[in-house]
């Protein structure tokens, strides 16, 4: 009887010392008690759902959890153990983001581009995004309104009013096209009459006047063929003369014929003068 006992009180404290160990490793574990790294504060307006034990991202690689978060003032104080990041730049930002569709909150450093780093126990003011279910029913709420505006103007163009008005225009619309339509088959029609009615009753004229045009064309081509031929012969004869060649040649190209020519005209208006003078001397007249 009493061996039993005993077994059973033995079991009994190996399982309360078996729960007790899976409790502590999956707390010391959460809360990164073991893991040596750089502790720093974080102040937010809202924690928007974070708390103790939500994972800590650097470039979208775990690096640490929230190992406390408390009120402060009427602020949020988060306290972050990071490890595997020992130079976060002094212009990093920490923003509280959705990690899952289901609410899962993290914290997301954005790191900056500094020199200079945080320290241990240093304290930097972070921000929470509105992205995930929460972002999402934001940007719903803000469509509302609008939705509700497209739709009261879609009520407004679907009423009966806008209708009638509508088929209104339509059918003004219409029936000014079937009366377009109407002036131009009549006013085509008549000027296709008028063109006809026109040759008809000038088609001897027009076949005269094109058998006169044909005439003259004739005439303007031989006459500016026989152009043509005087104009070959015309150059021909100024080229013989350019060359000396013929009387009008030799008188323009050749001097000493020139100087004949010019001495020949001097004798015969000094003859012509003498006798104006003398004329005694070259018409002797007597009278019986």
């Amino acid at each position: 009887m009493n061996t039993k006992k005993n077994e059973f009180f033995i079991g009994l404290s190996m399982s309360i010392a078996t729960l007790i160990v899976i409790i502590g490793i999956l707390f010391l574990g959460k809360s990164n008690f073991f893991v040596t790294g750089l502790p720093l504060y974080i102040i937010v307006e809202n924690a928007n759902g974070l708390g103790q034990g939500d994972d800590v991202y650097f470039k979208g690689l775990r690096v640490g959890t929230v190992s406390n978060a408390e009120i402060y003032n009427d602020d949020v104080l988060l306290k972050l153990k990071i490890e595997g990041v020992n130079k976060i730049p002094l212009d990093s930002k920490f923003v509280i983001k959705d990690y899952s569709i289901i609410g899962g909150k993290a914290v997301e450093i954005i790191p900056g581009h500094l020199t200079d780093y945080f320290h241990e126990e240093d304290t930097v003011r972070g921000t929470s995004a509105n992205n995930g279910i929460d972002g999402m029913i934001s940007e719903v709420n803000l469509l509302v309104p609008k939705i509700s505006n497209i739709l009261n103007n879609l009520d407004t163009l679907t009423g009966n009013k806008t209708q009638k008005d509508l088929e209104s225009i339509l059918n003004g619309l219409s029936q000014t096209i079937v009366d377009t339509k109407k002036i131009l088959n009549i006013d085509l029609h008549n000027t296709l009459n008028n063109i006809n009615n026109l040759t008809a009753d000038n088609k001897n004229n027009i076949s005269d006047l094109i058998k006169s045009l044909k005439i003259s064309s004739n005439n303007l081509s031989k006459f500016l063929n026989k152009s043509s031929s005087a104009a070959l012969k015309l150059d021909s004869i100024l080229l013989k003369i350019n060359k000396g060649q013929g009387s009008a040649g030799n008188i323009l190209q050749n001097d000493s014929l020139y100087n004949n020519l010019n001495r020949t005209i001097l004798s015969v208006d000094s003859l012509v003068s003498d006798i104006k003078k003398n004329p005694k001397k070259y018409i002797n007249v007597s009278v019986f």
